[in-house]
């Protein structure tokens, strides 16, 4: 009825101050009629009286009721926010499977790959005004290739990638012209039944870095082929 609790008492003081009003007019009523001592005035006198009454306990009885209401009502709490849900950690990546080490012959394709040697890791490639810096480390991955097929085939560094424990993959890097026989492994025409010996493979690599795993591939859209570097 009443949403706050000040408006209800304002309220309950102007009835009660009615209320007293009637209560008044009722007492002068009644002394007048005991004095003309007239039974239908003190009949409806008191009548008038029981109203009131009946009125006033109606008022109290609602307010109480209001009072009780407005006091029970729970203080509105704030909304609970649910804790963001962790983000799952990516899973590593594995590198491909090795199906021979260094010095194995692996195929894909039309050539015959094998490892010949990793060489150890340096900062700088290339002589004179041709030097280059790594940014990390090179390193130099040597391989020969044999044409095993029965037409010729580009053999192309770039589509040569390698790998570390993690799973990472590296690809080579342009300062392989830097190198003095680059000529072996960056587009050359391997007629069948040919084949490059020692071809070099140049990687600008992390410091620190172990190679894990070299994946070869015959063109840029072969199966490609896993040898393991490390025993």
């Amino acid at each position: 009825m009443f949403a706050h609790p000040a408006g209800l008492l304002a309220y309950v003081v102007l009835c009660l101050r009615f209320l007293v009003v009637v209560v008044r007019r009722i007492g002068v009523t009644l002394s007048v009629a005991a004095s003309l001592d007239s039974a239908s005035a003190i009949t409806r006198s008191r009548s008038a009286l029981a109203v009131g009454l009946v009125l006033l306990v109606s008022v109290l009885g609602s307010a109480a009721e209001d009072v009780g209401t407005t006091s029970a009502d729970p203080a509105p709490q704030p909304a609970k926010t649910a804790a963001p849900e962790p983000e799952p950690e990516p899973e590593p990546v594995a590198a491909p499977a090795a199906e021979a080490g260094i010095g194995g012959t692996v195929n894909d394709d039309q050539f015959d790959f094998v490892v010949t040697a990793v060489e150890p890791a340096v900062e700088t490639v290339g002589e004179s005004i041709l030097a280059e810096e790594a940014q990390g480390q090179f390193v130099i991955v040597r391989i020969t290739v044999t044409n095993v097929g029965d037409e010729a085939r580009t053999l192309d560094s770039s589509s040569q990638y390698l790998y570390d424990a993690e799973g990472r993959k590296y690809e080579t890097s342009s300062a392989i012209f830097t190198l003095p026989d680059f000529d072996k492994a960056f587009l050359e025409n391997v007629n069948p039944g040919n084949t490059v010996t020692d071809a070099p493979l140049l990687y600008d690599v992390p410091d620190g870095f172990v190679p894990a795993s070299i994946e070869l591939h015959d063109s840029l859209f072969s199966g490609g082929v896993t040898v393991a570097l490390t025993p």
